[in-house]
């Protein structure tokens, strides 16, 4: 009984780490059940038994993949939570940058195929996984830019500073992809997460400087117009 359960076990962590590929490189659509058994050495009807179909194993499978990629690069970067908010933010773009080259990466790619061809299976799962971290760097975000500045800009700010990671993370798949040499590998990441980092500290305070307004010139109503919207 405990060979069973050890096989059985077995069987279902080679079916999600097959799935993990086969999704990230095919999407949803185009992988196969069939496909995921092979390169899992599985029965085919092992994905019904083991996950009750390809939906649940879609699901299992980004959710494995995320968690592997958060275990190896919490969000924070290891920086602590008491540090000044640059360096807190670079933190965060040092994590993203190692989801998105690393080789656990299969779950930023899941998500872009996901992105370029939406299922509506993951929308309970991005709420419950990505909203929290959205909601963490929007968080930090509004401490840089500091008062009275437009939930609209704070929302631009994080776009931005998780677009940059992700392009790069999406440049050295691709080169990676066609066999070619990307000067973007795990050597020069560092300079990478300077870069990003230096660039949107950057962006985030030339905003900031275009939404202040001298005190004097707001007068004691537009402050306390701030004061509320705070």
């Amino acid at each position: 009984m405990g060979k069973a359960k050890k096989d059985g076990e077995g069987t279902r962590c080679r079916l999600l780490e097959a799935a993990c590929r086969a999704f990230a490189e095919r999407g949803y659509h185009d992988a196969t059940v069939a496909e995921i058994c092979r390169r899992a050495e599985a029965n085919i009807a092992a994905v019904n038994y083991h996950f009750g179909g390809k939906e649940a194993l879609y699901r299992e499978a980004w959710h494995h993949s995320f968690q592997r990629t958060a275990s190896a690069y919490p969000a924070d970067g290891g920086v602590p939570a008491t540090a000044p908010a640059e360096a807190r933010l670079k933190g965060r773009v040092r994590s993203l940058l190692r989801r998105a080259f690393g080789p656990e990466g299969t779950a930023f790619e899941l998500m872009e195929r996901e992105s370029a061809n939406p299922t509506g299976l993951l929308d309970e799962i991005f709420c419950q996984v990505i909203r929290p971290q959205r909601q963490e760097m929007a968080f930090l975000v509004r401490e840089l830019l500091g008062d009275c500045v437009p939930e609209r800009v704070v929302r631009l700010c994080c776009l931005s500073v998780v677009s940059q990671c992700v392009n790069f993370g999406q440049r050295h798949r691709m080169h990676r992809k066609l066999g070619r040499r990307s000067w973007m590998s795990q050597r020069c990441l560092n300079e990478l997460v300077e870069h990003v980092t230096r660039f949107s500290l950057a962006g985030i305070r030339a905003a900031a400087q275009q939404r202040a307004v001298p005190a004097k010139a707001r007068g004691p109503v537009g402050n306390a117009q701030c004061a509320v919207r705070q």
